[in-house]
């Protein structure tokens, strides 16, 4: 396992490069993820209680670290939030577009891991 991420770290000369890219690409479902914890704080509660959850979650060491890492866990947090918002919106009125934004979440969710 750790031969083979280490031949595409490597491959083409640029570790450094290949290695900052892979992080980076994590970045993007962390950002997800804080505004789907803001969103699911602000609609259950209140824009207070959404920006202290949004600043405990943000800060949350094993949330930093996945976040900085070239793993999947991070999408599949981001994945987890957004099934989790969409499945409470569904609840609240079911519709058709409601479950069909479920149905992304959900296929989101388990598509990210």
């Amino acid at each position: 396992m750790w031969k083979e991420g280490n031949a595409v770290l490597t491959a083409g000369g640029r570790y450094r490069r290949s290695l900052a890219l892979a992080r980076l690409g994590t970045l993007p479902f962390f950002m997800v993820s804080c505004w789907l914890v803001f969103a699911l704080g602000r609609r259950l509660y209140s824009p207070v209680t959404a920006t202290l959850a949004l600043l405990l979650f943000s800060t949350l060491p094993p949330v930093l670290g996945y976040a900085g890492l070239a793993y999947t866990d991070t999408a599949l947090m981001a994945g987890m939030l957004a099934f989790t918002v969409a499945f409470l919106i569904w609840l609240e009125r079911p519709s058709g577009m409601r479950s069909l934004g479920l149905g992304v979440a959900t296929w989101f969710a388990v598509a990210s891991k």
